[in-house]
């Protein structure tokens, strides 16, 4: 998912680059290396800067489907309507560039797990931190008191059931509301705490490219 228009940040977050490589860039390398041959080459919806990012793409070697969504200012929810609609009854694993660092070993636990879990056309899975995984702190301001639970953060994978129940929210309702009819609820428990970093304002992209050295 790549359509904001990225306006706190200044730049397109899928162009920005971090640790010399271009975020959309780094994030189809862990899809490769992660997922292996994929049935379908990698969705990428684009909306405010579909221009640039579609010309960094067309210089690439690895190509991925590019389609831009009109309606992209209406909400990220929109975004992934656009992909259900294009990937009709299929599972989707939904990447915001807004978390740009997640690992290829990370994809690979989420789809272990999913497979393990037989592929449920209604399930919801989403990669965790348990407690003493969380940092102390982070960018947000939150902080880990005693006995909190996991955090859940991204990329989450979709049966093909939700991604087809997700057509019918309204523009600006937030994806979540698909929890509620998710069967199963699920998890994978994850050590890399990228899945919680936010790329979102110039400090999240200094405190990223320092992370990354």
């Amino acid at each position: 998912l790549a359509a904001g228009a990225s306006s706190r940040l200044g730049e397109p977050k899928a162009l920005a680059e971090i640790g010399g490589t271009r975020v959309l860039a780094r994030m189809l390398t862990a899809v490769d290396d992660g997922l292996g041959a994929l049935s379908t080459r990698p969705l990428v919806v684009t909306g405010a800067h579909h221009g640039p990012i579609a010309a960094f793409l067309a210089e690439q070697d690895a190509r991925p489907e590019v389609a831009f969504h009109p309606g992209w200012a209406l909400g990220r929810t929109t975004s992934v309507q656009a992909a259900a609609r294009l990937r009709p009854e299929q599972d989707m694993l939904l990447w915001p560039v807004d978390v740009p660092l997640v690992s290829a070993a990370v994809l690979r636990s989420i789809v272990h797990e999913w497979d393990s879990l037989g592929q449920p056309a209604n399930g919801w899975l989403a990669p965790s931190l348990g407690p003493s995984e969380v940092p102390a702190t982070k960018a947000t301001g939150m902080e880990r008191g005693p006995g909190m639970g996991p955090r859940f953060g991204h990329p989450i994978l979709l049966g093909a059931g939700l991604t087809r129940m997700a057509l019918g929210l309204g523009p600006d309702a937030p994806l979540r509301q698909l929890r509620q009819a998710a069967d199963p609820l699920a998890t994978v428990l994850v050590m890399d705490d990228a899945i919680l970093d936010d790329l979102d304002t110039p400090g999240d992209l200094a405190r990223l490219r320092s992370k990354m050295g």
